[in-house]
């Protein structure tokens, strides 16, 4: 199908110098920049001009790579970019200076509408209803082609230079042109490119047609061109006029390439409408609009724990925070039996992109009783990129008097339903997501302490029995450890004394084949001669962010030391790449020793280790 087109180029003036000396104070283009730093000119000093130039540069993933190749700092993009945002916020140079009309009147044209009406008659309506307008200070320049089917796709004229335009004059050219010839739409960009050499100020294009190139020219890649040169700063957009389905791409490359968009009209009403409305975004500034509202957490920015050893002890009330990807904090309450425990949980997921859109990120709340056991655990599972908070509630009864734990954790971005890593792209960081966590503590406290306290210490475990670490019970020890490491405690015990051990651990983050990812924890118990007496292990699958724990309880045999020790293995597939090592992951390791419970009350004979709590997990979807 042979085109018209109508494009409209609407110039901030960015007129090319072949100096920094020629106008030192006036627009600078994008090509300008290209060429000052080939000719080596001082970084400071293009950095200045760009910063006075009243460009608004445009920079695309293209643009930036160009710029770098060519030997821009991260402190000139920087500074190209803050020029653009400066003129977007309303500097004279924000408003259109310089519009180029090009009409092309190729004999598809003369087609008629749904309407009745020719589209070359509907076209040259919309035109000189579109010129009546414009504001009386800007500068028109005119191009038509297809005007003589004998000069095929030579058949470009320019009929009015860019300049003040008489508009009575301008509509009485546009309306004297027949449509016969040819389509080239890509030359005609290009004659557009050379009009914009005089603009004083930023760029945009638009482009009306009712089909494609058929002159064999490229007129995506003239548009992404001229927007690389001159910076287009409201795109090369497209209007296109009765187009068929098969044209819609060329004309939306046209556009994407540009900067721009397309939009699709079926008759004159419409292509009038479009134009008028197109333009009239382009001729105004945009009207200023209010900042949109960020979500704002609530509660005390209290500073949270990384783990159980540092964990803050807060009380009942709401405590805010963020939580970066793979990320967890630790708070610490102190509790009557009987009391129940809410941790609730108001997270605001902060957006991001990922590969395929795979965007799946889970949140959790867990709550760990004294002896570091997980007993209750919510989590929520968050599809892409909503912009209401989560919410999910965790609760707990206490047991015993003593301190309880709470953790609110971030995953990686993974497949659903707790799947493997799926890779990020764009921006690698998202920032924390704002969470408040909300801790109610239910049901009247006896008189007197919740519980003797827990010393707590950085204390890291010896690499076998003769190099155990020394803790002095009651101890809470903060270590790490790697994949492939065992860590030894060692504690002194009377004969008869009921022993706790418990360990909570982190798993370190890492991938392995066929999504296989699994890690296992060992806690072992060991009397004074050495010999096993309790184990329990913990089977950790995928990355969860928050700790996995478990606990032994025994009653010593003989008066000496006893000895724990904590293991840590890849029991999934093999972590890949082979050369990524996995960090060490947190670890906790708590003993406590006591006075042997009273007859009745449960208490296990010498020797036999008791059936240690179990956790309990639950999901809130």
């Amino acid at each position: 199908m042979k085109t018209i087109v109508l494009a409209l180029v609407i110039s901030f003036g960015l007129a090319a110098r072949s100096a920094i000396a020629a106008d030192p104070a006036g627009a600078l283009t994008q090509q300008d920049v290209l060429r000052l730093l080939a000719l080596r000119i001082p970084e400071q000093t293009i950095i200045e001009n760009v910063k006075t130039s009243g460009t608004a540069f445009v920079l695309g993933a293209e643009d930036m790579a160009r710029l770098k190749k060519a030997g821009a700092s991260d402190a000139l993009i920087a500074a190209m970019q803050s020029a653009s945002a400066a003129s977007a916020a309303g500097s004279s140079t924000s408003e259109v200076t310089d519009l180029v009309l090009i009409v092309d009147y190729s004999g598809s044209m003369n087609a008629r509408m749904n309407d009745g009406a020719t589209k070359v008659a509907s076209a040259k309506k919309a035109v000189s209803d579109l010129i009546d307008k414009l504001p009386d200070d800007l500068n028109v320049a005119l191009v038509v082609y297809g005007t003589s089917k004998t000069r095929g796709c030579e058949d470009i004229d320019l009929v009015q230079p860019l300049g003040p335009i008489n508009k009575a004059a301008l509509k009485e050219k546009i309306n004297s042109f027949k449509a016969t010839g040819m389509t080239p739409i890509a030359a005609s960009l290009t004659r557009a490119g050379n009009e914009l050499k005089k603009a004083k100020g930023g760029s945009a294009i638009v482009l009306v047609t009712d089909g494609a190139e058929t002159c064999h020219g490229d007129p995506a890649a003239v548009a992404a061109s001229l927007a690389a040169e001159f910076g287009v700063k409201f795109g090369i957009n497209v209007i296109g006029f009765g187009i068929e389905p098969n044209e819609k791409k060329e004309l939306a490359d046209i556009a994407a390439r540009g900067h721009g968009k397309l939009a699709t009209v079926e008759n004159a009403s419409e292509l009038a409408g479009a134009l008028q409305k197109m333009v009239a975004e382009k001729v105004a500034p945009a009207p200023a609009q209010r900042a949109s509202k960020q979500y704002e957490a609530a509660g005390t920015a209290v500073k949270p724990g990384v783990f159980f050893g540092d964990a803050a002890n807060v009380t009942g009330g709401d405590y805010q925070g963020g939580l970066a990807m793979k990320e967890a904090k630790y708070y610490r309450v102190n509790l009557r039996k009987g009391q129940e425990l809410r941790a609730v949980g108001i997270i605001q997921k902060t957006p991001y992109e990922a590969s395929n859109s795979n965007i799946h990120q889970t949140f959790i709340v867990s709550i760990y009783n004294r002896d570091l056991v997980r007993v209750a655990r919510e989590k929520t599972e968050i599809t892409g990129n909503p912009r209401d908070p989560a919410t999910l509630r965790a609760t707990w009864t206490a047991d015993l008097d003593g301190v309880a734990y709470i953790a609110i954790a971030a995953s990686d971005n993974h497949d659903a339903g707790d799947g493997a890593p799926v890779e990020l792209y764009g921006e690698m960081n998202p920032k924390p997501s704002p969470y408040t966590l909300k801790v109610k503590i239910e049901g009247e406290a006896a008189a007197g302490e919740a519980g003797s306290s827990i010393g707590r210490s950085d204390r890291a475990g010896g690499a076998g029995f003769n190099a155990a670490a020394e803790l002095i019970s009651p101890a809470l020890a903060a270590s790490d450890l790697k994949l492939g490491e065992t860590s030894f405690y060692r504690f002194a015990v009377k004969k008869g004394d009921a022993v706790t051990v418990s360990t909570a651990a982190q798993k370190p983050w890492y991938r392995a084949g066929n999504g296989a990812i699994k890690a296992s924890y060992t806690l072992t118990l060991y009397d004074d001669d050495q010999v096993q007496v309790a184990q329990e292990k913990i089977d950790v699958p995928m990355n969860p962010p928050d700790a996995s724990s478990a606990s032994i309880e025994w009653t010593a045999t003989m008066s000496g030391n006893a000895y724990v020790s904590v293991s840590a293995l890849n029991s999934g597939q093999s972590v890949y790449p082979e050369t990524f090592q996995p960090a060490p992951g947190r670890l906790s390791v708590q003993v406590t020793t006591g006075s042997p419970e009273p007859s009745g009350s449960g208490a296990t004979t010498p020797g036999e280790p008791k059936k240690p709590a179990s956790g309990v997990e639950s999901e809130a979807k």
